[in-house]
């Protein structure tokens, strides 16, 4: 792949943005967790690689707005970045669970 190829590449500006910063551009190839909780409290989880977000990210920044995913996870491959969403998964529903309890226990007492 020439230079003028790699322009064209959807990836590289996660990459430049990668290489700006002093980091090697393999960085880009993690893989990244996040999550979005919207108005109604509903989870959304996504999973892609460093650079994509970088660029997606840097692209939403750029038009004004912003998606509000969070990332929570950097991993070394796509099932590792699965696999922490469903732990965060359990720990959310973990702690919904203890929320529950916990204004259960309180209106007992009143």
């Amino acid at each position: 792949m020439n230079g003028t190829q790699c322009l064209t590449c959807p990836r590289r500006l996660g990459i430049e943005i990668i290489k700006a910063a002093g980091l090697p551009e393999h960085l880009g190839d993690l893989w990244v967790a996040e999550t979005m909780i919207d108005g109604n409290g509903v989870t959304t989880y996504h999973v892609a690689q460093l650079a994509d977000v970088l660029e997606m990210n840097e692209l939403q920044v750029r038009q004004g707005w912003s998606s509000g995913y969070v990332l929570f996870a950097l991993c070394r491959t796509m099932d590792e970045a699965h696999a922490a969403c469903e732990r965060m998964k359990r720990q959310q529903a973990a702690g919904a669970e203890l929320n529950v309890d916990v204004a259960m226990s309180g209106a007992k007492n009143e």
